[in-house]
């Protein structure tokens, strides 16, 4: 899957309710969603931060 054309070309944004930002309480980035957060590691603060409904998975 992860070579398909198909699926590369795909854009993905974060849905609707969930909102990925810094906290500085957490000293992380962290995703936060209607029942709660998650506390994101380095690499995983990196690709949230690519996420912006612009860029397809493969320029991700």
């Amino acid at each position: 899957m992860k070579h398909d054309p198909q699926f590369r070309a795909l854009t993905p944004k974060w849905h609707q309710g969930y909102r990925f930002q810094y906290e500085p309480a957490q000293k992380a980035h962290v995703v936060l969603y209607p029942e709660g957060m998650i506390k994101l590691n380095e690499s995983a603060a990196l690709i949230g931060g690519l996420i912006d409904g612009k860029r397809s998975i493969a320029a991700v």
